[in-house]
């Protein structure tokens, strides 16, 4: 399948603090042990199980097989007649993460049957890092 190359709770099981990343710098100091990638987006509720099955097939599949990459973490949630889906995903380094976005790799990764599932997403991802507690 091709791809094209288009936030959390606190309260949830992670500590995770929001910056502006950039991956020239070097974070040692806030020791940073991962870099959690966000992305959503949102389906009919009708479609929600056949939209997680093609996700399974794609994105949930390459970020599996894409080395540097520690984890997924998918959450959906039903409301008004919509399914939001939530994809958490876990990372050793920059380079990990655009060995899977590619080189602009604030952009979310969308692939061919998308278009026909979502109704609403965007263009762009948020990047975390994932601090010792």
């Amino acid at each position: 399948m091709g791809k094209q190359h288009g936030a959390l709770d606190t309260e949830g099981a992670f500590l995770l603090r929001r910056y502006r990343i950039n991956p020239r710098l070097n974070h040692t100091e806030a020791r940073t042990t991962m870099i959690a990638r966000i992305w959503r987006g949102t389906v009919r509720e009708a479609d929600k199980d056949i939209y997680y099955e093609y996700l399974q097939k794609t994105g949930l599949k390459e970020y599996a097989d894409t080395p540097g990459n520690r984890g997924v973490h998918t959450l959906r949630r039903v409301a008004d007649g919509k399914c939001e889906f939530f994809l958490l995903t876990l990372w050793d380094s920059w380079e990990a993460i655009k060995a899977f976005a590619g080189p602009d790799y604030e952009k979310a990764v969308y692939y061919p049957e998308d278009d026909k599932y979502l109704v609403d997403r965007g263009p762009k991802v948020d990047h975390y890092e994932v601090l010792e507690s």
